[in-house]
């Protein structure tokens, strides 16, 4: 660009002097024309001839300076222009570039602009800092204690609220009531507060010949009482819901009643039952939303319509795990906050028809936690961890964790997450524990409580144990559990001392391992030996039971998902009976009380018993000499 300019300017040069030349001509024509002319134009005459003279000296010199000078910068300037012009046919992308190489010549104005943009923010930050420190002299410590306090005792009832809530679960009404304390110290060492707050919910349910009532009462109090002050400050707060089903009509009546500090809101809302029959609910199943929509453009359902247990169509679709149907009806004006008759939100049944984790139940969870951050985030918290059942993956539950959960959401779920990562943890390869491992340091550094499991005497480490499917695998993960509680510097041995008690079983005097959600009945005891730190299980085999021997003798063959209910409809699963005997021995007189099938399936089980007893015994006898027969392969008394 520098040749360019320079040879630009050379070339106005020497045309200037052209002109120049060509004025003194006409000029000096002019004079000589003139007659009489006196002295003084003759000498201007003369002057104009030396001018004339030096200018056409200048101008063949600066032609000469400038071919020498610019040639080669015009022969580069030129390559260039070919080159650039090549890249630009080549790419297609001449506009964009060349607005990038204009940018680029302004490089230096935006720095010296991007520099004056940080000192002022600087100077900004130094005087809100510094305003920020005044105001925080004159009172801002004092409202941090207030709010630190209000958090504890806000877990604190947290707390509360589950444990009652895990005691009372199974009852169609209750009530429960939860008061918390917290006291206030301020600057001021003699001056103090306390904070009171009250929480009471009460839920009520009636069913009848006229249809269905669901009531809830929750009451909120809380006192902030200043003692330098001498001043009190209550709110209050009350409100109920009913909700009536009638079975004459095929709409439920939702009242709602709100009282907060004497302003009271009521509403009534009115939504249409719509029957299982109905297609719309199939509709849901398959994620069928052209179909839906086309039943309510023709108007023949409404999109807050329900089912008789109070599911909503949102319902519906976050249980079957149809992100792209929940995005449509919350766009059609669902919130997630509906609530069936036993007061849950779709947020509760993410994936609970699956059970399986798949992509479309991170692509739902994506939506209702898009959904959440609009409106009620602390019920999205509660309830996203209280499907215990769902198969998650190890990165979608490490996903989750760290999305949602913090220090102070931690104990507002329904279910503990320790819990569900011990389940996931027990099941998942060891390449997903690895992963798994700092998350859950991650909520034990939270704070939760490594003891407690999804319901009483049911812990965490009974999660990961029953995972296994024998003992010596049950060593190895157990192991890898005291590693992660070692490395988040829990008491390994006091942790080992209390799974004792909690496990420990009078009538067997063993501490026994509680298996719930397995299929195999079988009964394990636990292992705990505190030098060096572990833990493991063992099968329990009752030396007095009719089965001891036939237990003994397979109890290493692992277990399987042989079930007794349905061997009266699939007898040719008896095949493997002596692996499962332990099973259908427990669930004999459950099973007799079924119908006639289940007895004569249990009378057969216990007829092939005795026969293959009897057999084994005459086998035995004949080794030793009692019976002397032709001998048999090994084992023939099993079928």
């Amino acid at each position: 660009m520098d040749g360019l300019s320079a040879a630009a300017s050379g070339i106005a040069v020497v045309s200037l002097a052209i002109q120049l030349v060509d004025s003194v001509r006409e000029i000096r024509r002019f004079l000589r024309d003139v007659s009489e002319a006196p002295k003084e134009l003759k000498r201007l005459m003369d002057l104009l001839e030396q001018l004339e003279l030096i200018l056409e000296n200048i101008g063949a010199l600066v032609e000469r300076q400038q071919q020498g000078a610019t040639q080669t910068d015009v022969d580069m300037s030129g390559s260039i222009m070919r080159a650039m012009k090549t890249y630009y046919d080549g790419k297609q992308q001449g506009d964009e570039d060349f607005r990038f190489f204009q940018t680029g010549f302004q490089k230096r104005d935006i720095e010296d602009f991007e520099k004056q943009l940080h000192d002022a923010i600087s100077s900004l930050n130094l005087t809100m800092t510094t305003n920020l420190t005044i105001v925080h002299s004159h009172g801002i410590g004092h409202l941090l204690a207030q709010v630190t306090a209000t958090n504890q005792m806000t877990s604190s009832i947290s707390k509360d609220l589950l444990l009652l809530k895990n005691g009372s679960s199974a009852d169609t009404n209750y009530r429960l009531s939860v008061t918390a304390t917290a006291r206030i110290q301020g600057n001021n060492q003699q001056a103090k507060a306390k904070l009171s707050k009250r929480r009471e919910i009460a839920f009520s349910s009636f069913s009848g010949p006229l249809g269905r009532l669901t009531i809830k009462r929750e009451a909120r109090a809380s006192v902030f009482e200043d003692e330098e002050k001498l001043s009190n400050i209550s709110r209050t707060q009350s409100g109920s819901t009913w909700v009536f089903m009638p079975s004459f009509l095929s709409y439920a009546f939702d009242f709602r009643y709100l009282n907060t500090c004497g302003s009271v809101e009521r509403t009534l809302r009115t939504y249409p039952i719509v029957p299982y029959s109905h297609p719309v609910w199939e509709m849901c199943e398959q994620g069928d939303l052209r179909g839906i929509q086309k039943l309510l453009s023709n108007r023949d359902i409404s999109p807050f319509s329900v089912n008789s247990n109070g599911w909503t169509l949102l319902h519906a679709a976050v249980g079957y795990a149809k992100p792209g149907l929940c995005r449509f009806l919350l766009d059609l004006g669902l919130t997630g906050e509906e609530t069936d008759v036993d007061g849950l939100s779709c947020y509760r049944y993410i994936g609970f028809t699956t059970r399986r984790h798949n992509i479309d139940v991170e692509k739902t969870y994506e939506v209702l936690l898009w959904c959440a951050s609009k409106s009620d985030v602390t019920s999205f918290h509660a309830e996203l961890f209280s499907y215990f059942f769902l198969c998650h993956s190890a990165s979608f539950f490490i996903r989750m964790v760290g999305d949602v959960l913090t220090k102070e959401n931690i104990n507002d779920c329904w279910r503990p997450p320790l819990a569900i990562a011990s389940r996931i943890f027990g099941r998942c390869s060891p390449s997903d524990r690895n992963l798994l491992k700092p998350t859950i340091q991650y909520l034990i550094s939270l704070g939760v409580d490594v003891h407690r499991g999804p319901e009483v005497m049911f812990t965490s480490l009974d999660l990961i144990l029953e995972e296994t499917d024998c003992p010596w695998d049950s060593l190895s993960i157990g192991k890898e559990w005291l590693d992660i509680l070692i490395e988040s510097r829990i008491d390994v041995m006091e942790y080992l001392r209390t799974k004792y008690r909690l496990h420990f079983d009078p009538s067997r005097s063993l501490p026994m391992l509680c298996s719930k959600w397995d299929f195999d009945y079988r009964a394990r005891y636990l292992i705990i030996s505190e030098e060096p730190p572990s833990i493991s299980w063992d099968w329990f085999i009752d030396g007095e039971g009719n089965a001891f021997e036939v237990l003994e003798e397979f109890k290493n063959f692992g277990p399987g998902g042989h079930d007794i209910c349905w061997e009266h409809r699939w007898p040719s699963s008896m095949y493997n009976w002596p692996f499962f005997y332990s099973r259908w021995h427990l669930l004999a007189e459950y099973i007799r009380s079924l119908s006639r099938a289940g007895i004569a399936a249990v009378q057969l089980a216990e007829e092939r018993f005795e026969r293959r007893w009897h057999k084994k015994a005459r086998k035995i006898a004949r080794t030793q000499g009692v019976i002397h027969r032709s001998p048999k392969i090994p084992g023939a008394w099993i079928d």
